[in-house]
């Protein structure tokens, strides 16, 4: 079996087992885990595993604790539900790359670990969640606002993890400053309608929380700092792909949009004589 093949085989496994062991109560959770975990790594020898596993465990502990908590104390039904998005997200951005990329995988795939501004801005919606729970409680019973956001979720999940099979090898969580010898510019799926598509689905994804959380503050910083971030994303990473392909990024582009609302992205003189 190959590496990659061993570290998505144990990825899936260990938040499986973590989710199924919630039907025998949490007392047996992280012991079936703790078993399984130095069982493989003990067959496969590789401490990378453990880090996998490990956190694949927690993830898999996030998702069942969402799971609880949406479905038996409806006083916590948005918080639930976020913290099952949030499992999902960061576990299928780690697996899917094992898969279709796995020359990139790394500990980092799981972008749990993906900047000091991410986590900072998770703490303070988290922040906002609970002293607005203390103050109105109300306020964070599922609701419309909260509808709109879990579809907002589940389709910038969706569309970002759909634009991620699409590109396969040729996609990769961080900037390329080098073409591979590998490297296509993909221009079919999801990329016939917008150029960035997996930047389309996370920028949703990220506001699409704030409102299943019914965090107004949050939501409003949240679609600020994301699309100032996407819009200097784009900007970078473009110039970099029309010097990969040159003319055909540029008529790529000239055909297709960005997908995300007031960014063009890096501007460009036909180079067609």
């Amino acid at each position: 079996m190959e590496h990659s093949a061993k570290i998505s085989l144990a990825n899936g496994l260990a938040a499986l087992i973590t989710v199924l062991c919630c039907f025998n109560g949490f007392y047996w959770m992280f012991a079936i885990n703790a078993v399984c975990c130095m069982m493989m790594c003990f067959y496969w020898n590789t401490k990378f595993l453990l880090q996998v596993i490990a956190s694949s465990q927690f993830l898999g502990a996030v998702f069942v604790a969402g799971l609880i908590g949406a479905y038996y104390y409806t006083s916590f039904a948005t918080l639930g539900l976020y913290m099952m998005a949030m499992a999902v997200f960061h576990f299928s951005e780690f697996h899917l790359t094992a898969i279709y990329n796995p020359g990139t995988l790394c500990f980092d795939s799981f972008l749990l670990n993906h900047s000091m501004e991410y986590g900072i801005a998770a703490v303070i919606s988290w922040t906002e969640y609970a002293v607005e729970y203390v103050i109105y409680p109300d306020m964070k019973a599922f609701s419309l606002i909260s509808f709109i956001g879990l579809v907002l979720v589940a389709g910038g999940e969706v569309m970002r993890k759909a634009a991620m099979i699409t590109a396969g090898s040729n996609f990769t969580h961080e900037v390329a400053h080098r073409k591979r010898y590998n490297h296509k510019l993909v221009t079919t799926g999801l990329y016939g309608w917008v150029r960035h598509p997996s930047y389309v689905g996370w920028f949703y994804w990220s506001i699409g929380t704030q409102l299943l959380l019914c965090n107004p503050i949050c939501f409003i910083g949240y679609s600020v700092a994301s699309w100032r971030f996407f819009n200097e994303r784009v900007y970078y990473e473009e110039q970099l792909l029309i010097a990969f392909f040159g003319q055909q990024y540029i008529d790529y582009k000239k055909s297709v949009g960005t997908g995300l609302v007031g960014i063009s992205g890096y501007p460009v003189i036909n180079r067609k004589h």
